[in-house]
């Protein structure tokens, strides 16, 4: 634009905006749900190192009870065995496991939980992208429709 040439009006067509908002709102939606399982499989990921830590402080032979659900419905007892820091077992991905001893196991967690971490925060970065992106256009149908109702109380 050179100088004196006043700014050109823009066309806004308010169904593309419409359309947009709807598309955004179901995005936020699908990644809202994704941040909240996968913010779920980190905290699984995290009490399990734990445990594992926290299970070497326990005396050899320690008697436990052991969740047969995810929900903790029910228990049944166990006897952890005195040489279990050598017997782990660590879901590798795909349903492939491998022995492993307890460090080792707790290095495999622990990167696995940095992997997942990663992720979760790359999609809270999308989301609050979308909901940005969300927010802006609300505003401007907010501000298109006071306009327009503006426009059309006044007589002609």
């Amino acid at each position: 634009m050179s100088k004196g040439e006043a700014p050109k009006e823009r066309v806004i067509d308010v169904r593309v905006l419409l359309a947009r908002v709807t598309e955004l709102r179901e995005l936020i939606s699908i990644v809202q749900q994704q941040v909240n399982e996968l913010s779920m499989q980190l905290s699984e990921l995290l009490l399990s190192r734990n445990t594992l830590q926290e299970l070497s402080k326990r005396s050899e032979g320690t008697q436990a009870l052991v969740t047969i659900d995810r929900l903790g419905t029910a228990f049944i007892p166990a006897a952890i065995p005195s040489n279990w820091g050598s017997e782990v077992v660590v879901n590798i991905g795909r349903n492939y496991y491998v022995k492993a001893d307890r460090e080792l196991a707790i290095k495999m967690i622990d990167e696995k939980a940095r992997g997942l971490e990663n992720v979760v925060n790359a999609r809270r970065r999308e989301l609050l992208q979308l909901l940005n992106e969300y927010n802006y256009l609300q505003q401007l149908l907010q501000a298109i429709f006071r306009q327009a109702r503006a426009g059309a109380s006044q007589p002609t």
